[in-house]
């Protein structure tokens, strides 16, 4: 059987198959499903939120073990792997570090507060200090530990301690939280929608921009139990699989973590 030619109307019309049919995945992934969404009132709102507040401060520290893949959409099958380790103490100190197969040191980045340090061995000699708005500047490590940050936020319990302003829906067994810039911010769409289970554990994040479409969106998958802590200590579930897509910049950062050690408050 001969080759179709490259203008023959089969191979058009299949052409536009596999344009609706990626379409119709990226939209999946971006958006989720659409579920009705009922307002709670301030009192069950306040409930919610003391809940996940709660939770939230019972992670006092936090070490892991994770490998790690940074995928740029804009370089095709340009996709970095590495293993890494984080360690995080409350209220806002992160430390992340990249490794090699052999145990070297790819990068070694510090948050304390909204400062950062990062030092890349064998690239630049002097470690680069900053803020974490200027993240995206600094070079080939900035833009992945910018997005890896941002999706760590609701699993490290920085949710309610760093917004003001929180509204709570209903979506049949889940909660959507709405949360604001401002505590009196007017705007029509919310910064950012997280949305948890019954148990107050973030299942998607969702960054928006000035017309509520999502411009990053985050998954967590594989929940565990962590294993380090007492016996008599009540049960702490954190996700080993988070998946990170920066929709605006096509970076990818997905962390699947192989160990985790806990301290609870």
């Amino acid at each position: 059987m001969g080759r179709l030619s490259p203008d023959h109307p089969a191979r058009a019309v299949g052409s536009w198959m596999m344009l609706a049919l990626v379409s119709l995945f990226v939209t999946s992934c971006t958006t989720g499903p659409t579920l009705h969404a009922v307002p709670l009132d301030p009192e069950q709102s306040e409930q919610i939120l003391t809940a996940i507040a709660s939770r939230e401060e019972r992670l006092s520290m936090m070490q892991g073990l994770f490998q790690v893949a940074i995928g740029d959409g804009r370089i095709p099958l340009a996709t970095q792997s590495m293993n890494g380790v984080l360690y995080y103490q409350r209220p806002r100190f992160i430390r992340l570090k990249g490794l090699t197969q052999f145990g070297g040191i790819v990068f070694d980045f510090v948050q304390q507060g909204d400062r950062f340090t990062l030092q890349v061995p064998g690239m630049v000699s002097q470690p680069l200090v900053g803020t974490l708005d200027q993240l995206d500047e600094i070079g080939e490590f900035g833009r992945p530990i910018r997005l890896a940050l941002q999706a760590m936020g609701p699993m490290l319990g920085t949710l309610t301690q760093e917004n003001p302003r929180i509204l709570v829906f209903q979506e049949e067994n889940r909660y959507r939280l709405d949360v604001y810039r401002q505590k009196h911010d007017a705007t029509v769409h919310p910064h950012i929608r997280v949305w948890v289970n019954g148990s107050y554990e973030p299942l998607r994040l969702a960054y928006l921009d000035a017309g509520g479409d999502p411009i990053l969106v985050v998954r967590y998958d594989h929940y565990q139990r962590v294993s380090s802590l007492p016996l008599n200590a009540a049960e702490l579930r954190l996700p080993y699989h988070v998946q990170a897509r920066d929709l605006e910049q096509s970076l990818s950062v997905t962390m699947t973590f192989i160990e985790i050690l806990a301290t609870v408050g």
